[in-house]
């Protein structure tokens, strides 16, 4: 389309784009965003920002916006702009939250005296989902040093041997639990 504000003929619209937003998926429970407006050569002083997270005004009118307090699941930022005689352009920005580790549940090891058991791990993640989960364990002999950390959910023992072992689980968005 063509703009021709000297014949009196103003049909192109403004634009509004999200210039800097978190990434689509957000371990944090708040959010910035730098916005860009603009309409041919008109000047930027002439347009209004307006902005909306989840059906919430937020101020944006400098062309940045902050929220905070946000609860994990989908998020939206629509934002408008509006020249003078009424025109607008919007843009939507979605991302979603996941502030919450996963929950793990690690079965009990009934004693062993030597050779091997398995330690079984549960992990469940009802935002992002689990992305990995994680056995790191090592062995001493009786008054002896502890092994070096080896990975793996076979622990071997001998005779005597003490073990230790610690489970971790990450979801997609990066949270972590540790047993």
């Amino acid at each position: 389309l063509f703009d021709y504000p000297a014949l009196g003929f103003d049909v192109l619209g403004p634009s509004v784009s999200v210039t800097s937003a978190p990434a689509a998926l957000s371990r944090s429970r708040s959010a910035a965003f730098n916005l860009s407006a603009a309409k041919g050569t008109a000047p930027r002083a002439s347009l209004v920002l307006s902005c909306v997270v989840d059906a919430a005004p937020v101020a944006c009118g400098s062309g940045t916006a902050s929220v905070a307090g946000l609860v994990d699941g989908a998020h939206h930022l629509t934002a408008t702009v509006k020249d003078a005689i009424g025109q607008t352009g919007t843009t939507t920005y979605r991302w979603s939250v996941d502030a919450t580790a996963p929950r793990l549940t690690v079965k009990p090891v009934s004693a062993v005296v030597a050779g091997a058991f398995t330690v079984v791990a549960t992990a469940t993640d009802s935002g992002s989902g689990v992305a990995s989960t994680a056995v790191r364990w090592r062995t001493a002999a009786p008054a002896g040093p502890w092994s070096a950390v080896r990975t793996g959910s076979t622990v071997s023992l001998r005779p005597g041997d003490t073990a230790c072992y610690a489970v971790t689980a990450r979801d997609r968005a990066g949270n972590t639990t540790l047993s």
